[in-house]
């Protein structure tokens, strides 16, 4: 399953993906090259959706 949600995550994390576990394994922090784009995390985002991983899209 993947849920997408505009509500902002803890911090200043920009984008997450975490296990249906709980377990964070990818995000965006501010200041960083991926931090408007998903860049070079394209992939590993679109294999954890795949996968049924969460993925969390804060504004």
């Amino acid at each position: 399953m993947t849920t997408l949600s505009s509500a902002p995550l803890a911090g200043e994390v920009r984008f997450a993906v975490v296990t249906l576990d709980g377990r964070l394994i990818l995000h965006s922090a501010p200041g960083r090259a991926s931090d408007t784009r998903w860049g070079p995390y394209q992939e590993q985002l679109w294999a954890a959706v795949r996968a049924d991983y969460w993925l969390l899209v804060a504004d």
